[in-house]
Order: C-alpha cells, then structure tokens, then sequence
C-alpha cells in the first residue's frame, strides 16, 4: 500500500531526526537518499518524484543539525554519529515498512551524503542491495585542505561560510532556488568541517578496501566542487566485485538538479533493476 508520511523520529541518542516516506502502490523496491552538506531532504522532491514514476518508494531524512531535523546547527560532535543515523534509519525502514514485504533497498550518497554512505557500507555489510554514488566525497577536499591544520581548542564553534551556491549546476536557477531556501545552511562549524572531511575522509580511506556492496558512481565531469579524483579513488580502492564509474561529460556537482535527470535517474533506475533480476 502507497503512502506519504513525515514525521520526527528519535535517533540512537535521542536527536530527531526529520524523515519522509514517499511510497507509491506495488512499489519495486525502496530507495534510500541520503543529501549533501548544508542541504536537507526536501530539495530532492523532484528526484522522489521520478523515482516515484518509475515504481520505486523513497525515504529521506535531513541530516542532524540541518534542515528541519534536531541537534545543535552546523555542527557535529562525531563524524561516526551521520553513520549511526543512517544504520538506525535503515533499521527502522526495515521493521516499520518492509516487514512483509522482502523488496530490494539501496542507498544512494550525494556529495557528502556520498560519503556517509560509504563509511556506512564499509561498517554494515549485508543490508542492501547496493548503493549509488553521486558526485560522492572520498578523498580530503582543497577547499578544506587547511583544516588538517585547525586548532579545535580555539576555533571548533567558529563558522565557515558554504561554498558558492553558483558552482552547483550549469543552469543558475539551481543556485538562485538553492539560496532563497530557508532550510538550507549558510555556514559550518568547524567542528563539523573538520570531523567529516579531515577525520572522516581519512577514516574512509584506511577501510575502503572492506567496502564489497554493489555500487554505481557517478560524477559531473565538470564538478567545482569535489573532484573527479575523488570518484575515481572510491572506484577504484573499494573491494566490491561489481562497481561502475561513470564520469558524466559537462555535467557539475548537483547531478540530480542538473539539466537532464531525468536521464540520470532513469540510468540508475535501470542499474538497480538489473541488480534485482540477475
């Protein structure tokens, strides 16, 4: 039976978490979408939308200290604890809405979502059915090379402000819709920047070849954002038997805002069918 639901749910420590469900009837599987720094669930309505049509039900949630969700704003004591959201998400998924019904589930990771979502697959074998890497961070960022250098001591409430919202996709709108969202982050805490892109990625690194889930990576050729090489790092330390990199020619960061997702998701959808039926 199809549903839409929103609601706070209370994660393994207590902080709420905002979750959607957006589940069509007969659905084929469940698709878990996990979004990027400063943003929030909700940009990817479009995308649950499509994904809707195609006959797949989609949960999201906004990261905590983002969006609509609880915990302190831009901040993030553990990089560890994204992770623990996510496994308690998946869990939840699981025993609330997949209990009689034994349908595929895969996740998919943009940008630092991506990256959350491979430390969370390295952790947690057996739970999917694969995953989906879009524009995903793997590997230290320049635009946070100087972290590595940060005292935490002085400087772990200050904030740094977002990048530019004019590097997301080619098409200016994206940037222009991006900043007059109320529940997007203008800026970080340190803290935060430092625990997912300097510890985090460094942690990533060092485990990557335990990750073995099936996976689909995709990355705009011409991301300002997190480089191509980051892309081809997870592709190609990951231990996992089948993974696809495929490298989007003229396409930016924002590869599920940019012109021709529809295309995009269609490829994936694709991807993930054939995952089910070999």
């Amino acid at each position: 039976m199809g549903c839409e639901r929103e609601e706070l749910i209370r994660s393994f420590d207590g902080v709420e978490l905002y979750r959607r469900f957006d589940v069509p009837d007969a659905y084929k599987g469940m698709v878990l979408l996990l979004h990027g720094l400063g943003g929030h669930s909700r940009r990817f309505d479009e995308a649950t939308r499509l994904l809707n049509e195609a006959g797949w039900g989609v949960c999201r949630w906004d990261a905590r200290g983002h969006g609509r969700s609880g915990g302190a704003r831009a901040y993030l004591a553990d990089f560890r604890h994204f992770i623990e959201d996510a496994d308690f998400i998946v869990d939840s998924l699981k025993t609330e809405l997949m209990t009689e019904k034994k349908a595929p589930l895969f996740m998919w990771g943009y940008s630092m979502g991506g990256f959350v979502a491979a430390c969370w697959g390295i952790l947690h074998p057996g739970k999917l059915s694969g995953q989906v890497f879009l524009g995903a961070c793997a590997q230290p960022l320049p635009l946070y090379r100087n972290f590595r250098r940060l005292n935490l001591e002085k400087l772990a409430l200050r904030l740094s402000p977002s990048i530019g919202s004019e590097l997301l996709a080619r098409d200016p709108r994206v940037g222009r819709e991006y900043d007059r969202d109320p529940c997007v982050l203008r800026a970080f805490t340190n803290k935060l920047l430092h625990e997912v892109f300097i510890l985090g990625v460094d942690w990533l690194q060092g485990e990557l070849h335990r990750h073995s889930y099936p996976f689909l990576l995709l990355h705009g050729e011409e991301d300002r954002i997190v480089p191509v090489a980051s892309s081809q790092f997870l592709h190609e330390r990951s231990a996992s038997p089948d993974k696809t990199l495929e490298i989007l020619p003229g396409l930016w960061h924002d590869l599920l805002h940019e012109a021709g997702r529809e295309e995009i998701i269609a490829r994936i959808v694709r991807w993930m069918e054939e995952r089910v039926q070999s």
